[in-house]
């Protein structure tokens, strides 16, 4: 199986997403955390709705991150997700695109960001093939230590679900996740992640990772 195609296509749509709503809604935008929102209008949402699609990226690890509500004049009331620490976006609109913002975008981000505690993944719930695992917590480490590849030469996959108490960047109902029933290899949205052979094989178990 080979996921060159669905990276091509996820970044046309980024560029032909980007350039149809160029235009920040007349309300602004909010950016939440743990802590609180702040309010984005103006030039400063004009800015961030231009940059925040500058180039398409691999998926981040699990990482701190932030919920930017766009209101449904704009966007269809799109929720857009920023993981500081990875400097990346994702948004969502029928699959997860993920993308570096313009440097002006990030500036608007990190000053409505200041001060604010940012909202942490915590796995309540994750399931490999259909079958619960245990210690689900323990499976944010599975996007650690890989290497992203240009494809993957195996047929049989297992279906891995994440969930958690708050809607995140990889929980929510657009994130997909599969591993390959034999090797090391996890698609992660459209992107192949090599990752180690025994923390796949503890998935495929169902197995607590290191």
């Amino acid at each position: 199986m080979t996921r060159l195609l669905g990276a091509a296509l996820v970044a046309a749509a980024l560029a032909a997403v980007g350039g149809a709503q160029a235009k920040a809604p007349p309300g602004g935008i909010d950016l939440c955390g743990a802590s609180g929102c702040s309010h984005i209008a103006g030039l400063e949402a004009e800015k961030l709705v231009t940059g925040w699609s500058a180039s398409s990226a691999h998926p981040a690890a699990p990482a701190p991150f932030f919920v930017l509500h766009v209101p449904a004049t704009a966007t269809g009331g799109e929720i857009v997700f920023w993981v500081p620490a990875a400097k990346l976006v994702r948004r969502g609109g029928g699959f997860a695109a993920w993308s570096h913002p313009a440097a002006e975008a990030e500036a608007v981000l990190e000053q409505a960001a200041a001060g604010l505690e940012p909202l942490r993944l915590e796995l309540t719930r994750v399931t490999v093939g259909g079958r619960p695992v245990r210690a689900p917590a323990t499976y944010v480490r599975l996007f650690r230590r890989g290497r992203w590849m240009p494809g993957s030469s195996a047929t049989h996959w297992l279906r891995v679900r994440l969930e958690s108490a708050v809607p995140s960047p990889w929980t929510d109902d657009v994130a997909e996740y599969l591993l390959s029933r034999r090797g090391r290899d996890l698609v992660v949205d459209v992107d192949v992640l090599r990752i180690p052979a025994a923390v796949a094989q503890r998935a495929r178990l169902g197995l607590p990772l290191p």
